[in-house]
């Protein structure tokens, strides 16, 4: 039995656009057409349709494909949405020559309906035409490097960075703008911190004093009675001990006004408890930091590198060594620096 079809309605966005749908939009289209017998009278009833896509109006390739088994037609006319079965994915409409073909049971339609735009759907190929490679008016793509052309900087200083600066910087550096040109700033060392010395002074990286604890003020001299050669506290067991946070410290140094000299191989030094004087150990977990007092002056030791486990609230003390039991050093002020 021969029937006739009528395409009353094609309802699409467009088909382009369907190469910019977002994540989670349904791969649909609304179809609606007319089924006539072949003495132009409607058709009711239930049938078998297959609807395809193809990317020519006659022969050429199946891009899509689906059966839709039982379509209800009433006084000729039903609607269908196309991609129920088998979804309609944008690669479909990879290109803007797409046709439609429908199939009744074993019959074939002609012709293939071409698949065109509806009215608000041109703005999408605005979106469409968004190439790959280059940044342009419509092209967003980051496979080069941006020039400063495509950068605008209205309404400000901005100036272009030479490339010379930025290819001259070593790893771990700052770049900083210093007058009229832009330079790479070296890495600073462990504990430093970036700071200007004058209002003027461009910035470098400094040494921060994380503490100055006084054991003597030197309002009032001390002197330590016959200091004797073994490891001793100094002046007497826990006369001179103090508390302290060490948590932003790297190292230390011992500073001392001897007013009076003490045995020539007398030496004073500091030692650290974490465990509130349970235990005790030099600050760098070997024998420093460790100062002299054989002779009259102001001294300071070497900055040695605090032991990891200092590095929390420790108590803190001053000992003697190698004193000779007789010499009676006197101290005028004793003070430990940290940075």
């Amino acid at each position: 039995m021969n029937r006739r079809f009528f395409r009353t309605a094609l309802l699409l966005g467009m088909a382009l656009a369907f190469r910019t749908l977002l994540p989670g939009a349904p791969g649909l289209m609304h179809f609606q057409g007319r089924l006539l017998d072949a003495g132009r009278n409607p058709r009711s009833g239930s049938f078998a349709m297959t609807f395809s896509i193809w990317d020519a109006s006659a022969g050429g390739n199946q891009l899509w494909s689906e059966t839709q088994g039982a379509v209800t037609v009433s006084n000729g006319m039903f609607s269908v949405l196309l991609g129920s079965a088998t979804p309609i994915t944008p690669d479909v409409f990879a290109s803007d020559n797409r046709w439609l073909q429908v199939q009744i049971g074993a019959e074939i339609l002609t012709p293939r309906e071409r698949l065109v735009t509806s009215a608000y759907a041109f703005r999408a190929s605005t979106a469409d035409a968004v190439a790959d490679g280059a940044i342009a008016d419509r092209h967003i793509h980051a496979a080069a490097d941006i020039s400063w052309s495509k950068i605008s900087k209205a309404g400000s200083a901005l100036s272009d960075i030479a490339d010379a600066a930025v290819a001259a910087a070593p790893a771990g550096a700052l770049l900083m703008r210093a007058a009229t040109t832009w330079i790479a700033l070296a890495p600073g060392s462990l504990g430093q911190v970036l700071a200007v010395s004058t209002s003027a002074a461009s910035p470098a990286w400094r040494t921060p004093i994380a503490a100055d604890i006084a054991f003597l003020d030197g309002r009032a001299n001390l002197t330590w009675n016959n200091q004797p050669a073994a490891l001793t506290e100094f002046a007497g067991a826990t006369r001179y001990r103090l508390y302290c946070d060490l948590t932003s410290a790297h190292e230390v140094r011992l500073v001392a006004r001897v007013v009076t000299a003490g045995a020539a191989t007398a030496s004073l030094r500091v030692q650290y408890s974490p465990d509130g004087g349970a235990s005790w150990n030099y600050l760098d977990d070997v024998s420093g930091p460790s100062l002299g007092i054989g002779s009259a002056g102001t001294f300071a030791s070497n900055w040695v590198s605090l032991a990891p486990a200092t590095r929390a609230d420790s108590l803190l003390r001053l000992v003697g060594v190698n004193g000779d039991g007789a010499a009676d050093p006197v101290f005028g002020r004793i003070s430990v620096q940290f940075r």
